[in-house]
């Protein structure tokens, strides 16, 4: 931001020299750079953007995923307490039958 207000400030001084008659080539070329200079930070600040953008994507995903995986654990886990706590009664009907045949 700095830059683009120096870039501006310079800007001014050059138009009230050109207004008195007194244009300066090397200022103009000095400006020229500044311009180009601010022009590609701000390209390369868009190429980080977009890869930034990238990488965040691909996080979400890969948390996504992880959410989804977690959640079908959770549900197995809670199939597998259920079926536990059946396993004693199961077992003392089993026991019970096994009795009687006897």
């Amino acid at each position: 931001m700095a830059d683009y207000q120096e870039l501006c400030r310079k800007w001014e001084e050059k138009k009230q020299i050109q207004g008195r008659g007194m244009g300066d080539n090397m200022e103009l070329e000095m400006l020229k750079t500044s311009n180009t200079v601010l022009t590609k930070r701000c390209e390369e600040s868009e190429e980080q953007m977009v890869s930034l953008r990238t990488r965040l994507a691909k996080a979400e995903e890969l948390a996504l995923a992880k959410q989804y995986q977690n959640s079908e654990l959770q549900n197995r886990v809670a199939l597998l307490e259920s079926e536990l706590e059946t396993l004693p009664i199961l077992r003392t009907q089993v026991l019970g039958i096994h009795s009687q045949s006897y």
